[in-house]
């Protein structure tokens, strides 16, 4: 990314400054050409559409990279070494503050579930995908939502409910975590594994 497409970025991430700049084109065109002046309005208009191709284009990158930076954080939360297994879920929120864009969620809520011998640890991390809090270096908006021990011996049964990962507990509560990434199954199926391994030792 340079620094054109950055400044690009910027502005089109900026409601300020594009009224700011709309604002001024506008005054200038008048006042130094009359009524055809006014056409400079177009200049921001053009600028706010190009740093909005450039979100949709750049958008997945940032995802990523931001995901993957949520999971680091929530698998040393979790306390696991490299290659030890845990299972992600993602909840997607919000939308882009820009007109072009409002489709794209802008932030998102990563659940990560990791099994333990006698236990599972639930951490969660959320984060803003975009604007990033800075582009040079790329650094993203992120906080801690949270981390839950659940051991197995409360644990009744557990299931896909719709889009969510469900765990019933021996006290009636249902814990759900929701889930738009598809991976509800695969943490479901783990889960179920680990449970039937802890009621054999049991």
């Amino acid at each position: 990314m340079d620094l054109r497409d950055r400044l690009f970025l910027r502005f089109a991430a900026s409601p300020g400054l594009k009224t700011l700049a709309y604002a001024l084109c506008l005054a200038g065109g008048l006042l130094l050409f009359q009524g055809p002046g006014a056409f400079l309005v177009l200049v921001p208009l053009l600028a706010d559409m190009h740093g909005a191709r450039l979100i949709r284009g750049l958008y997945d990158g940032f995802r990523e990279d931001l995901l993957e930076l949520l999971e680091d954080e929530a698998r040393r939360e979790c306390g696991l070494a490299p290659g030890e297994p845990a299972f992600p879920v993602l909840e997607y929120g919000g939308c882009l503050n820009h007109w072009l864009v409002k489709s794209l969620p802008d932030h998102v809520l990563l659940t990560l579930m990791a099994p333990r011998q006698d236990f599972l640890v639930v951490a969660r991390k959320e984060g803003r995908i975009f604007p990033p809090l800075s582009y040079l270096p790329l650094a993203y908006e992120m906080r801690d939502a949270g981390t839950l021990d659940v051991y197995y011996r409360d644990i009744t049964h557990v299931e896909v409910n719709g889009k969510a990962v469900a765990l019933h507990t021996s006290g009636g509560a249902v814990i759900e975590y929701e889930d738009h990434s598809g991976e509800a199954g695969l943490a479901v199926r783990e889960l179920r594994e680990r449970l039937r391994e802890h009621k054999a030792r049991g």
